[in-house]
């Protein structure tokens, strides 16, 4: 496969894991402009060859979600684990369409039924509410509000409880992703992604 080919079937791997991942916030206008790739390549996927794209979370902040993208080939002779050929790192947001503010991933992920089962029960609630976009908002207002930002035009109004993701039960693990994620383009350590 040449070089090229890699963001082709990269990003198509990285649309359907989305879709999985957060599908209902999709659809509530959720979109998630891609910001950066970076790739190292490691062993030729010959033409024509099987090969498989594993995507996996690495972590995420107040902005930004990082995920990694391996690309694998079957075992070599000898041994039992597949053949590690490339890694494309990426760091996307989401936005809701519209606006110009970044959602928070936490507020996407757990919208879209991520963590305890209230989560995705807030979210069924939300929707019959019709309230469920202006959660989305609020949470991205929020944060633009902690970071400095001057919010024109008319905001949401929270309501009780709308402060919180209800994602505690990851914050250890998105914290042990977040050094390597703040390395964007340093590639040591991204082989045991």
């Amino acid at each position: 496969m040449s070089n090229s080919s890699y963001a082709k079937v990269a990003d198509a791997a990285r649309f359907s894991w989305l879709l999985e991942l957060i599908g209902p916030a999709f659809g509530e206008g959720v979109w998630s402009p891609l910001a950066a790739t970076s790739y190292t390549f490691f062993h030729e996927i010959p033409a024509g060859a099987a090969y498989e794209i594993e995507v996996k979370l690495v972590s995420y902040d107040s902005k930004w979600i990082f995920y990694v993208a391996r690309f694998t080939t079957a075992p070599r002779k000898g041994s039992t684990e597949r053949t590690l050929n490339a890694i494309a790192f990426s760091r996307s947001c989401f936005k809701l369409r519209g606006s110009r503010l970044s959602i928070p991933p936490a507020r996407v992920l757990s919208f879209s039924g991520l963590g305890p089962k209230e989560n995705f029960e807030r979210t069924l609630r939300l929707q019959k509410e019709k309230k469920a976009r202006k959660w989305l908002q609020f949470g991205a207002e929020l944060v633009a509000k902690r970071n400095g930002k001057t919010l024109t035009g008319k905001t949401v109004q929270g309501e009780a409880g709308w402060e919180e993701e209800g994602l505690d039960e990851f914050e250890e693990k998105r914290l042990k992703g977040l050094p390597i994620a703040e390395r964007f383009g340093d590639v040591t350590g991204w082989e045991d992604l």
